[in-house]
């Protein structure tokens, strides 16, 4: 998803927020913005993972819509949505949501393992293209990129590993290197 797409959808959210802003409190204002920002960030993606982040996302905010428009703000659905939003955040770097645990490429039972959740610009040896990563060895990575920014995200996620995918992984780095 282009960042024009994503920055329209989080104004777009800023705006439907601002429009019934005189009954909501700050916190259902934050999570209005946050789902749609969530969303946006991972409607693009094509993994399960991705798709299941999306759908929880996506239930969350229609919940918060629902929840701003009612002439009074119930504090028990309020404090619920902001525990499920936590919930989703945490979910979004267990890339085992959502998967099922056998190798789509090799046929074989994945382990579920934590993984170190990598931030900034990574210098490593040559890498595939995504389409590459995803056909011939989708689960080699014991490692989560976490994107260029470091803020106060997670450190460790969970991720399947695929034994067949990381030996697939070495051989195509041994063969790219110069």
């Amino acid at each position: 998803m282009s960042s024009d797409s994503s920055s329209s959808r989080g104004e777009a959210a800023w705006r439907m927020a601002a429009s019934v802003a005189p009954r909501m409190t700050a916190s259902i204002l934050i999570l209005l913005a946050a789902f749609q920002l969530t969303g946006a960030t991972v409607v693009a993606g094509e993994s399960a993972h991705d798709h299941f982040i999306h759908e929880r996302s996506e239930q969350l905010r229609e919940e918060a819509q629902d929840l701003a428009r009612a002439p009074v703000i119930d504090q028990a659905k309020l404090a619920d949505l902001h525990k499920r939003y936590e919930e989703l955040e945490k979910d979004m770097f267990d890339f085992t949501k959502g998967e099922k645990d056998v190798c789509p490429v090799h046929q074989m039972k994945m382990t579920a393992q934590d993984a170190r959740i990598a931030y900034g610009l990574l210098a490593r040896d040559p890498q595939p293209d995504p389409d590459t990563r995803a056909w011939k060895f989708p689960f080699a990575r014991n490692w989560i990129e976490g994107g260029c920014v470091i803020s106060n995200l997670p450190k460790t996620g969970r991720v399947f590993l695929c034994l067949k995918c990381v030996e697939a992984e070495k051989a195509w780095i041994e063969q790219h290197k110069k």
